[in-house]
């Protein structure tokens, strides 16, 4: 639970470095990003990883809506 709020917060962070990225929550309870492309969503999630969050956690497999 600890590790989900981090990750939450540390989307925020993330949104506030960068805000073209749109950090949501579906139904499921994921945490869902948004990005301006697959090479700004890949760097995001590299942010999350080694800059922000620190804390374990698992991409599934990209959707595009436009």
């Amino acid at each position: 639970m600890l590790a989900a709020y981090c990750l939450l917060c540390c989307c925020m962070l993330c949104f506030r470095a960068d805000p073209f990225v749109e950090v949501g929550l579906s139904e499921k309870g994921e945490h869902l990003l948004g990005a301006a492309g697959e090479v700004h969503l890949e760097t995001v999630v590299k942010d999350l990883r080694e800059r922000f969050a620190r804390v374990p956690f698992q991409v599934s497999r990209q959707s595009w809506v436009c």
